[in-house]
Parts: C-alpha cells; sequence; structure tokens
C-alpha cells in the first residue's frame, strides 16, 4: 500500500468502520473522507491524521508514511491448519458477496501474507 488512500481504505475495511462513522468520530464531514480515499484532497493535516489513526487504531506513521504496522499483523492472523477447509469455504462466501470495488483491495491484503 503505497498512498495514505491505500492504507485508508484498508484500515476501514479491517475496522470495519464507514466513512460515515469515521467522519463523526473525528469531527469532519463524510465528504471529507470520501476526498482523501479518492485522493480528490492532497492534503492531511497532522490533526486529522493523529484524529483518525486514533479512531481506526492505527499507527498514525503506517497511516501517513506506511511505516511500521498496519492494523493486522501476521501474529494477528490464526493460520490452525485444523479448520483450513472451513477458512477456505468462509472466505469464499465472504468474497462472492463482496463489491467489486473492494475485491481490488482485498487481493492486495492477501498477497501480503501469501509468504506468512
Amino acid at each position: 500500500m503505497n498512498t495514505v488512500s491505500e492504507r485508508l481504505k484498508y484500515a476501514l475495511l479491517v475496522r470495519d468502520i464507514s466513512q460515515a462513522e469515521l467522519a463523526r468520530k473525528i469531527g469532519v464531514t463524510r465528504g471529507a473522507i470520501s476526498n482523501l480515499i479518492n485522493k480528490v484532497s492532497q492534503g492531511l493535516s497532522a490533526e486529522n491524521a493523529l484524529k483518525i489513526a486514533e479512531a481506526l487504531e492505527v499507527d498514525p506513521y503506517w497511516l501517513v508514511f506506511g511505516r511500521g504496522e498496519g492494523p493486522v499483523t501476521k501474529r494477528d492472523i490464526n493460520f490452525g491448519l485444523g479448520n483450513l477447509t472451513s477458512t477456505r469455504e468462509e472466505a469464499k462466501k465472504l468474497i462472492s458477496t463482496m463489491p467489486n470495488d473492494n475485491l481490488e483491495l482485498v487481493v492486495k491484503v492477501l498477497k501480503q501474507f501469501v509468504n506468512v
């Protein structure tokens, strides 16, 4: 994930928080969050970056610069081999119901953990 936009989308997805909910939590409009995600807004104030990081429980350095750990770490993922088949089936169900615009982001996330 190379941009603030990509990291913000990822954190929202992982935390299961909507743009509107995040906007309410940090005191901005949903449009302001949408503009960040869609790269319409080129700037992110330090104050809002810290508020977003706190609301999403992520490292602000990760959010802004891509350094450090994001909201999901390798140790957070359970790779229990005993349940691998049911986990795959659950993942297939989840992906089949996901809106198409989120699929690209999911693929990027999954590719990060291929070598775990």
